[in-house]
């Protein structure tokens, strides 16, 4: 099995649109062939649409949250 890795950023908007990609914000990514997608409109009036994207925002804030979380830990208290 062959797995390609690849370093990815996310963002999440009003837990609504995920942009994602590559991406990072220093001056060298000025310098650096990007990827980014963007999943989700904020001004869509479907409410199939708006509950789809709630849970794919969701889903993705709470995978930030958990990294975060593991990268640095919280004390016991």
């Amino acid at each position: 099995m062959v797995i390609f890795w690849f370093p990815t950023a996310a963002i999440v908007m009003d837990n609504l649109v995920v942009i994602a990609g590559t991406f990072n914000f220093s001056q060298a990514a000025n310098f650096n062939e990007e990827v980014i997608v963007i999943l989700g409109n904020l001004e869509t009036e479907d409410q199939n649409a708006i509950l789809l994207q709630a849970e794919l925002g969701t889903f993705i804030r709470a995978e930030i949250d958990r990294l975060i979380l593991e990268a640095y830990p919280l004390p016991y208290s």
